[in-house]
């Protein structure tokens, strides 16, 4: 059989009470979460990772 090939989805939420970041941050709070999923998905092929944001 094939490897594993995944496209895992994660959202995260900044909260009704947050401001608005700006889009400089976002993209920073977008690269930390992506740098975290490095790990759990050592032993698969990631395609992609879609990483949602709510609360924006």
């Amino acid at each position: 059989m094939g490897e594993s090939v995944v496209a895992p989805t994660t959202r995260f939420s900044l909260g009704e009470a947050a401001e608005s970041p700006g889009l400089y941050r976002l993209w920073d709070l977008v690269a930390e979460a992506a740098t975290a999923l490095d790990a759990p998905f050592d032993d698969v092929f990631v395609r992609q990772h879609d990483i949602q944001v709510s609360g924006w």
